[in-house]
């Protein structure tokens, strides 16, 4: 085998930890990334000031220790009434997209809606003021269209560095007609999520 000092690098920033079967796993440093070699596949473990997330990204029968995924906001979990104030921004404007977020502040969570560019029941440009480092969620509606990550979606998300939970609401006319969907980003991965694994994970 040959060596590149790139290589190393790549394993510096990134490195693959297998998982103690009989000892302990020391903690991730806030910022950093790392792929965990575990019993069962391999998960992604990340954390920012916002969140420490651990995931299974590919299942495979591996000679390790188990270990499990959560996500686990600062702090603990969130009240959802987060989740309730972002669905009222959504019902607010109806057929019309918004934006909104929750990122944690230097006093706790904060309720974030960047200013609007503009926007329409198809669209919404907004000035991204969101910070990855310190963001939880993020949300924009699709009016009265159907929830769904479209392409300019994944682009948007692959975008930025995360880890952070996108959400997008749609069939926004009501609250009985409103529907949801979930994905965690950390690029380049894109994990769909149940509003269930919200609360089976650690967020809620």
């Amino acid at each position: 085998m040959t060596t590149d000092k790139r290589d190393d690098v790549l394993v510096a920033v990134c490195p693959p930890i297998p998982i103690p079967r009989f000892g302990s796993l020391d903690d991730l440093a806030v910022g950093r990334k790392r792929f965990l070699l575990a019993a069962d596949g391999v998960y992604l473990e990340v954390r920012s000031e916002a969140l420490h997330a651990r995931l299974r990204i590919s299942a495979v029968a591996l000679p390790y220790g188990p270990t499990e995924e959560f996500l686990r906001p600062t702090g603990g979990p969130l009240d959802v009434s987060w989740l309730g104030q972002l669905a009222n921004i959504a019902l607010r404007d109806g057929t019309q997209e918004v934006a909104a977020g929750v990122v944690r502040g230097a006093n706790g969570w904060t309720l974030v809606q960047p200013p609007v560019l503009s926007a329409s029941g198809s669209h919404v440009r907004y000035m991204d003021v969101f910070d990855d480092k310190s963001l939880l969620i993020d949300m924009h509606s699709h009016g009265a269209h159907a929830e769904y990550f479209s392409a300019t979606d994944d682009l948007s998300d692959l975008s930025r560095e995360g880890p952070y939970i996108a959400v997008v609401l749609g069939r926004c006319e009501s609250r009985e007609t409103l529907k949801s969907c979930i994905r965690f980003v950390c690029p380049p991965y894109l994990i769909p999520l149940s509003s269930g694994d919200l609360t089976r994970l650690g967020v809620l």
